[in-house]
């Protein structure tokens, strides 16, 4: 699988100007170079240009053989908004497991795979002792979980994709997870679009709008 050339995740800058077009086949070529080789022995190194859209499947591996000592100011911003997203993503999964653990009865290495049409009763104290949370800190993030994996999957999937961070995420989930479904996607169509580009602050007070708008009840 690793059979390849030296590496390029530090992309020449005459390869960048090359015009060569970045899509997901080449993001796979940069991952399997990047876990085979790590990065060239240029004195400085460039991110890939299409860095900010590469799938997170391939982005965690790409942003992990980075050498942050070799990068500019430029592309050091560059990094940081990936790890956003990453963490972003990662969190976004780690609820969704959430909801799988709530659904799943308890059992040992052995046990075959199950699911409940309704979480069990202790969920929450297993999830809280298998991430050391308080009770009460599980049973709000399992809460959330369930709320994003059902009437707000499509505020999931932007979590998920690193498009938005877990507190924007929440405050979503804080404003619409007692609304009606049709009042839901009424208000997500007019807002979710842009969202990652408001501030949390912009964020809530356009929502507020919106739901008044919508359902001033």
């Amino acid at each position: 699988m690793f059979d390849l050339p030296t590496a390029v995740v530090g992309l020449s800058r005459e390869y960048l100007s090359s015009g060569e077009s970045h899509d997901d086949d080449l993001a796979f070529e940069l991952t399997c170079r990047a876990l085979a080789d790590g990065w060239r022995d240029d004195d400085q190194h460039c991110l890939p240009p299409d860095l900010e859209s590469l799938p997170i499947t391939y982005l965690g591996v790409v942003v992990r053989s980075v050498d942050r000592s070799r990068l500019n100011g430029y592309d050091l911003v560059r990094l940081m908004q990936a790890e956003a997203r990453l963490a972003a993503s990662h969190e976004a999964q780690k609820l969704a497991v959430m909801v799988e653990v709530a659904m799943t009865p308890p059992g040992d290495a052995d046990s075959p795979v199950e699911r409940s049409f309704e979480a069990f009763e202790y969920a929450a104290c297993e999830i809280a002792a298998a991430l050391t949370l308080t009770r009460r800190a599980a049973e709000s993030q399992l809460d959330q979980a369930f709320a994003l994996t059902g009437r707000l999957q499509r505020v999931w999937e932007r979590f998920a994709s690193g498009d938005l961070d877990l507190p924007k995420t929440r405050d979503l989930v804080n404003a619409l997870g007692h609304l009606d479904q049709d009042t839901v996607d009424t208000v997500l169509d007019r807002c979710l679009g842009d969202a990652s580009e408001l501030t949390r602050g912009q964020l809530r007070a356009r929502v507020g709008r919106i739901v008044m708008e919508v359902d001033p009840d």
